[in-house]
């Protein structure tokens, strides 16, 4: 950089800098999951923003919802309340992130670029990330001795904790698509299930049966899909 003014953290990297405007929050949405299917929450609306979500649910409801991408939807992910009992709801938070500032300053901390036009101000809230995790979700599907797929799978855990820190989760990649094995009727897909309370992440990841088909057809695992999200802090937000 030939002018400005740039702050650096203890790994070199760039945390602020007069030349870079910042990801920041623009917007908190409060929703309610029901039983009612209706009650879904799309991950991904297309609308230029990062959603972060932080999900309220005590440990025992762990099971209650899961992020899944139904037949049908086109690859689209959901948190659906598919196990919720009648009377019973979970709030999830949503924060709305996006590039550059939405709120002014009147007092605080400002940096402008070189061309004059405001990149950072202490009256707005950056991304700010705890950690990013990049897993082969196919590794929940059980192989035998030789290596081959047997059609059967197990549940995978990732778990990590930021004590007194309020964590919430940003999905950068979602396994789509759906896997039937020639000898099985059943059509899956993937299913993941997060706990994000006091800091805890638990994530639990495995596959569910959405469809029955009791052709030979195959549709094979694809090993290279990944599931993709960072953890983001939004405890003063």
């Amino acid at each position: 950089m030939a002018s400005g003014m740039e702050f650096f953290n203890d790994g070199n990297s760039v945390i602020l800098s007069t030349e870079v405007t910042p990801v920041c929050l623009h917007q908190k949405i409060n929703h309610i999951l029901t039983p009612n299917l209706s009650s879904a929450i799309p991950l991904h609306t297309d609308d230029g923003y990062l959603s972060v979500f932080y999900v309220d649910n005590p440990v025992d409801a762990f099971m209650d919802y899961g992020f899944f991408s139904p037949a049908g939807t086109d690859g689209r992910y959901y948190i659906l309340p598919d196990r919720l009992l009648t009377g019973q709801t979970i709030a999830v938070e949503e924060y709305k992130f996006k590039l550059g500032l939405s709120n002014p300053a009147n007092q605080g901390l400002q940096l402008f670029d070189s061309n004059g036009s405001e990149t950072y101000n202490s009256n707005n809230l950056p991304l700010n990330i705890l950690g990013h995790y990049s897993i082969n979700i196919s590794d929940c599907w059980l192989k035998d001795s030789n290596g081959q797929f047997t059609g059967q799978y197990t549940n995978k855990f990732v778990s990590d904790v930021w004590l007194g820190k309020k964590i919430g989760i940003l999905f950068t990649n979602m396994p789509t698509g759906i896997i039937k094995f020639s000898h099985q009727a059943g059509v899956y897909a993937y299913d993941i299930r997060v706990s994000m309370v006091d800091g805890v992440l638990t994530l639990m990841y495995w596959v569910i049966q959405w469809l029955v088909s009791f052709s030979s057809q195959s549709i094979p695992v694809d090993e290279s899909v990944k599931l993709e999200f960072f953890i983001v802090d939004i405890t003063n937000y």
